[in-house]
């Protein structure tokens, strides 16, 4: 794209979950389950598609697997009740979660 003799390129990248996802994420709210969100996907886009799920509505329930990595096994458990989507996490993580 050319703007005022400046060259520049727009990227975008968005990941939405499936049509089916948003109605299972529903019923689980319904059925009185808290669903958790657990990603390979940068933090930011990690919350965007939980936002949109209604599994987060702040930054704050987001934790990333470097900052796993950083808590205790004790720590985590009992912190682990605020978080509600892990991204950027390993498959160690995601055994540890």
């Amino acid at each position: 794209m050319r703007s005022g003799g400046k060259r520049f390129r727009m990227v975008s990248s968005r990941t939405w979950p499936r049509p089916e996802v948003e109605e299972s994420v529903k019923k689980c709210f319904t059925a009185g389950l808290k669903p958790v969100m657990i990603t390979g996907d940068h933090k930011r886009t990690a919350f965007a598609v939980a936002k949109k799920l209604g599994i987060a509505t702040d930054l704050t329930q987001v934790i990333t697997g470097e900052e796993l990595d950083k808590l205790t096994d004790r720590e985590l458990k009992k912190q682990c009740k605020k978080f509600t989507v892990y991204a950027r996490v390993s498959p160690e993580h995601k055994v540890r979660i």
